[in-house]
């Protein structure tokens, strides 16, 4: 687990890891709506479960390789470096 570390380190904070996970989930959740899909669609297309994209729309999930190898494809977007 992440913990708040001092913040000349160049370390995340535990903060910092749950706002990037609610911004990722919120992104996700905006491009499947525009996508014009269902979480249920979403999820056939993709092979992520629907209970896993409504953990990672609404900040909950932890990331897994296959939200930045599916889901962007399936969406019709890509991944963009911060």
């Amino acid at each position: 687990m992440l913990t708040k570390t001092d913040r000349n380190s160049g370390d995340v904070t535990q903060a910092q890891v749950k706002a990037l996970i609610e911004l990722v989930g919120s992104h996700v959740r905006a491009a499947r709506i525009g996508a014009g899909f269902s979480r249920r669609e979403l999820s056939e297309r993709s092979g992520v479960s629907t209970r896993y994209l409504a953990q990672l729309e609404g900040g909950k999930a932890i990331f897994r390789s296959v939200c930045f190898s599916r889901l962007p494809s399936r969406l019709s977007c890509r991944l963009k470096p911060c």
